[in-house]
């Protein structure tokens, strides 16, 4: 009678595993990303969350529209085509190089991306201290790139570093990776006005 509980118990794993894979195309098809008002709660939780550690920066609309680019505001927190990983999908990189007692090995590596998973306040301190160098290399350097804003020029450079400065492929990917976060800094500034969630945030702020 034992067996036979066991084995039931293993034909029951199975068939919830093949519906599972079933299920997979499914659920990747599920538009979760393209619009605020299909997102979750937690979702919401992450958009808000990401203005209120952005504002004090000046990024109260850079830092949740980037969170929404990047990771689909929480639900993807890796890309190990990049690889980044975290809230901001914070390049490994870059994120080694800043702090370089940590060697650079493989361990290391893949220990960083799992804690920037893991600690969304991490992830945020990464993302802007990427977003303020940039924001600094080009007040500093904005004789030579006079027909966009500083703003512009620090979210392409987190896209895509200074790499876009010398190739048309990387400057043509970084004009685009722009529109499609400023598209959504427009939604996010208005969901904040919508719910009135800035007077809000106002409140725990001050």
């Amino acid at each position: 009678m034992k067996y036979l509980i066991i084995i039931t118990l293993l034909f029951s794993s199975l068939f919830s595993l093949n519906l599972n894979n079933n299920n997979l195309k499914q659920k990747l098809a599920e538009d979760k990303c393209s619009k605020i008002i299909n997102f979750s709660e937690k979702q919401i939780e992450y958009i808000v969350s990401s203005y209120i550690w952005g504002k004090p920066y000046g990024l109260e609309n850079v830092l949740p529209a980037i969170a929404w680019q990047e990771s689909c505001a929480g639900l993807y927190k890796i890309n190990v085509y990049d690889p980044s990983a975290g809230l901001f999908h914070a390049y490994i990189p870059s994120v080694m190089a800043r702090h370089s007692s940590l060697k650079n090995n493989k361990y290391n590596r893949n220990k960083v991306a799992q804690m920037l998973i893991n600690d969304d306040l991490l992830s945020a301190s990464e993302a802007i201290e990427e977003l303020k160098f940039w924001e600094n290399y080009y007040k500093q350097n904005k004789n030579s790139y006079k027909t966009l804003s500083i703003e512009e020029l620090m979210i392409m450079s987190y896209n895509r570093g200074n790499r876009w400065h010398k190739s048309y492929k990387n400057k043509k990917s970084a004009k685009k990776y722009l529109k499609e976060v400023e598209y959504k800094m427009k939604q996010v500034k208005k969901f904040i006005k919508k719910y009135d969630i800035k007077s809000e945030i106002n409140k725990i702020l001050n």
